[in-house]
């Protein structure tokens, strides 16, 4: 089945449930009391037939919208656990001791939201639960809580991969323009500093104290990041201008299929436009670990905490590639599936040591729930979202005027 939801802008979260109701409508009939076909090819005195909706499958935004969980931008992110943004945090990795939502928790607190009559109401029981009413909970036997599931499409390629190269190590930044930023936003923090000390005045000490230490915080922990080598990398700042050349370099002398997706030969110039997501996963699996273990691999020549830091980041960085590997493979397995989230757990705790002042994305959060999907549903290739991709590529390319 594939449907269109007329433009020309995204709809409200509510209006989303007027497109899914004559599904549901189907869907329900197909189940209870099933459908009765008259003449199939191999039963031609007649057939009864059930049918149900297992998977909802869509990037991140959508199934929120379309299950009725709130966004990765509320509170409450995640549709399969109750971590708390400003309390857990997105990068926490303890999920055993996460307290996972129940079908039957969701389908209370999406009636409450429905019975509800006014606006306000209906806006704080959102926001106390992170559930709306979605059509779908029509479908008795559907668990709301895993039967959405992430996509690993966008999640393991976009949210991981991309995010690490571009949003983590830099790939598309200009060193020389990314310092001379650096430069100039210490000198505004340090000039805000004084003004807020000046302007905040407080009879109490203690209070002031902390407020100019919160201010201090992260200028603090830049002047920490240098040594007698220079600027250590730090988040966002890690490829220096030669080492992208080197990679441009190793993508235009590397001998490939023909069948693999072509790479910009220049790689991290903005010229070359946005990155689809098949070139991401070509770059994790290819080209990227073999110029990061040729370039970062070498033993490092006396006490250098700059060659030092560059084999710790590349270490995450094959911890990242390797579970991405383990999680896109066509065999999936309970041994896998553990193999993948111990892997993606060392990935977001090396981030978060290498990087004490990266801003962990829901993205690294939902990739530890990924696991569990791999257990339920098996291969990513049956239940990602490349073939829907393809399908929307070809209507945008349909004339319409």
């Amino acid at each position: 089945l594939a449907g269109i939801i007329p433009g020309p802008k995204e709809l409200p979260v509510d209006a989303l449930n007027h497109y899914l109701k004559p599904l549901i409508d189907d869907l329900c009939k197909f189940w209870k009391p099933r459908v009765w076909f008259s003449c199939t090819s191999k039963c031609p005195n007649g057939r009864l037939m059930r049918c149900a909706l297992i998977a909802v499958v869509c990037n991140l935004p959508a199934a929120c919208k379309t299950a009725g969980f709130s966004s990765h931008t509320h509170n409450l992110f995640c549709s399969r656990c109750k971590c708390h943004r400003k309390v857990h945090g997105l990068g926490t990795t303890d999920y055993q001791n996460w307290e996972y939502r129940t079908n039957n928790e969701c389908r209370e607190f999406a009636a409450t939201y429905t019975y509800c009559l006014t606006k306000k109401g209906k806006k704080d029981i959102f926001k106390a639960t992170g559930v709306r009413w979605s059509e779908l909970l029509r479908l008795e036997y559907f668990d709301i809580t895993c039967f959405a599931v992430i996509d690993a499409m966008h999640n393991l390629f976009l949210g991981l991969i991309k995010e690490h190269f571009e949003g983590i190590l830099g790939i598309r930044l200009d060193p020389k323009e990314s310092l001379k930023k650096e430069k100039e936003s210490s000198v505004v923090i340090i000039i805000n500093v004084s003004n807020v000390w000046k302007k905040s005045f407080n009879p109490n000490e203690q209070a002031n104290v902390r407020r100019a230490v919160g201010w201090l915080e992260d200028p603090i922990k830049f002047i920490q990041g240098k040594d007698a080598n220079g600027p250590v990398p730090h988040h966002a700042n890690v490829f220096t201008k030669a080492e992208i050349l080197e990679i441009r370099s190793d993508i235009s002398t590397m001998i490939t299929p023909s069948w693999l997706t072509s790479i910009p030969k220049n790689l991290g110039d903005p010229a070359h436009g946005k990155l689809k997501v098949d070139q991401w996963r070509v770059l994790g699996a290819t080209y990227l670990p073999a110029s990061l273990v040729r370039m970062w691999s070498t033993p490092s020549q006396g006490n250098n905490a700059s060659l030092k830091r560059r084999r710790e980041v590349l270490h995450v960085t094959m911890l990242l590639l390797s579970a991405v590997n383990i999680a896109s493979s066509w065999v999936s397995s309970k041994m896998n599936a553990d193999r993948y989230l111990s892997l993606i757990i060392s990935y977001i705790e090396g981030i978060r040591e290498l990087f004490p002042e990266y801003e962990f994305r829901p993205n690294q959060h939902m990739a530890i729930h990924l696991h569990e999907y791999l257990r339920s549903f098996g291969p990513v290739h049956s239940w990602w979202t490349f073939p829907f991709e393809r399908m929307i590529g070809m209507l945008q390319r349909i004339p319409t005027n």
